[in-house]
């Protein structure tokens, strides 16, 4: 079900979120739903999207890009609360996957089934372009994990202009640091 017709592509209307405002969006936020869309988006490269408890939602893709010191940039879309929430609507971005008529499924991908449920504490814009010339950001979550969202200009998959690259890490563990001293 589609529930959002606006453009989802930079343009001369529509400008990118600007990072300070997207960190100050994103602070606080426990994520719902996590979907990472394999097939190329509007800009050419994977989707990955969130849905947040209280009805918000992100896009975020990778995009060429010639005119800045990176070679490719995370391009982001944040979407309001919509208007009207049904029962039904207002259920999943309360629970999840888990109002889901089937439950949630076992076989889900490992970074959408590790951000469900996880609170976002700290968005932080890495200024250094990767080894690959590409723009990227921390995500610190409640927990001490993380995500590492990056871009690459030359994806392995030739189905897409740009690859984004969506990692979750593990939080240290500083168990080991313990036992050495």
């Amino acid at each position: 079900m589609r529930t959002w017709d606006g453009s989802l592509i930079p343009g001369p209307i529509e400008r990118p979120e600007p990072r300070t405002r997207l960190q100050e969006a994103l602070e606080g936020k426990q994520i719902a739903r996590v979907v990472l869309d394999q097939a190329p988006g509007p800009t050419g490269s994977p989707v990955l999207g969130l849905e947040f408890t209280s009805g918000e939602r992100l896009v975020v893709m990778a995009k060429l890009d010639r005119n800045s010191r990176y070679r490719s940039r995370l391009i982001f879309r944040f979407m309001g609360q919509q208007k009207i929430i049904t029962p039904r609507m207002a259920r999943q971005f309360s629970c999840g996957r888990s109002a889901d008529p089937d439950g949630t499924p076992t076989d889900l991908p490992e970074l959408e089934r590790r951000l469900e449920g996880a609170v976002i504490r700290g968005v932080r814009h890495i200024i250094e372009p990767t080894d690959w010339g590409g723009e990227s950001q921390l995500w610190e979550l409640r927990d001490g994990s993380s995500v590492f969202l990056a871009t690459d200009h030359a994806p392995r998959n030739r189905r897409y202009r740009a690859e984004l690259i969506a990692q979750w890490r593990q939080k240290p563990d500083r168990r080991i640091f313990l036992a050495d001293s």
